[in-house]
């Protein structure tokens, strides 16, 4: 079992070993939707129909775009890949109505696997914010998952930056938004250029001008200021997530933990804490790589993700054997 696992995992990365580019953006395609109770949700289930699930969770500003290095290792190796985009970016709908919390992420993901029947386990991902709404999910539905991947999670107080923590004070913080958060963030793009998510933006530059152009399209079109400022308000980026953190840790959930070396956003040494709170965790930091690990060091981040996706089904199976033996008894 341990030979075919890693047999799939060798025929996955090479697969996927060729130059990584992502597949060119088109805002006028039509995307496919599914009505749930808050909104129309942007949605992809791909690869073998029999292969086990994995759920991807993006993060606050790039939407489901940004795990297409990943989905292609996993649906190379086999798996069966959701990915969707939250409420308020993408081409899923951007509600003015509501107030993004983490609620209401965690119940738009609960609403999804409904609609698609999805009722067995799955493998659960999340990158960056992704990783807070997934740790939440993790924490009360144990049962739900085979294994939690996470990576780069804001689930530690994020290094927010001073403008970033002044918009937050009552009062004075949305008012401010309100008259500079649009053109701050414009502006902020084309001069920061992902230097604070890519430790290779200054060599990677198409691909920074393909993230530049879609978060650009999102502002533009879509009101993502308003949708950004809401979640930014509303979910605990600043406290974390140590109480869920450790209802993960004591309901035993097989965890993997990905944390480029260089990154600043969700800072690398808080990677201790989340080992404290998760001690069955394993951990896999990624040298060369800053926030966005999936798109500094691919081949690194896919294989280490796809050899705990194998190394769980042989795991699954060992104890479905066990089981099954002790029951004959």
């Amino acid at each position: 079992k341990r030979k075919l696992a890693r047999a799939i995992l060798i025929s996955a990365m090479e697969e996927t070993s060729d130059e990584f580019v992502l597949s060119t953006f088109d805002p006028d395609f039509t995307p496919q939707l599914i009505q749930l109770s808050v909104g129309k949700t942007c949605y992809e289930y791909l690869g073998n129909p029999d292969g086990e699930i994995v759920v991807l969770l993006h993060g606050i500003t790039w939407w489901s775009f940004s795990f297409e290095f990943i989905s292609k290792a996993l649906v190379s190796g086999g798996y069966r890949v959701l990915l969707f985009d939250f409420y308020g970016r993408g081409f899923s709908d951007k509600p003015s109505h509501i107030t993004y919390t983490l609620d209401v992420f965690v119940g738009q993901l609960t609403e999804l696997l409904q609609k698609l029947n999805i009722t067995e386990k799955f493998h659960l991902l999340g990158f960056s914010m992704g990783g807070m709404i997934a740790s939440r999910y993790a924490a009360y539905n144990p049962d739900r998952l085979h294994s939690l991947i996470l990576l780069g999670p804001a689930v530690t107080p994020t290094n927010m930056p001073f403008l970033g923590r002044l918009i937050l004070y009552p009062v004075i913080g949305p008012a401010l938004f309100w008259m500079k958060g649009k053109s701050t963030m414009l502006s902020s793009l084309k001069s920061v250029r992902c230097s604070n998510d890519l430790a290779t933006y200054a060599t990677n530059v198409s691909l920074v001008d393909d993230l530049i152009a879609r978060v650009e399209w999102l502002i533009l079109n879509h009101k993502f200021d308003q949708t950004f400022y809401s979640t930014l308000s509303n979910l605990p980026f600043l406290k974390g997530s140590e109480a869920d953190l450790l209802l993960i840790g004591e309901n035993k959930t097989r965890t993997l933990l990905i944390w480029g070396e260089q990154d600043a956003i969700c800072p690398f040494n808080n990677h201790t804490m989340v080992l404290q709170c998760i001690p069955q965790a394993k951990f896999v930091p990624i040298k060369g790589a800053s926030h966005a690990v999936s798109f500094d060091k691919p081949k690194e981040t896919n294989s280490a993700i796809l050899e705990f996706l194998s190394s769980s089904q042989v795991e699954s199976l060992e104890e479905k054997f066990i089981n099954a033996f002790e029951d004959s008894f």
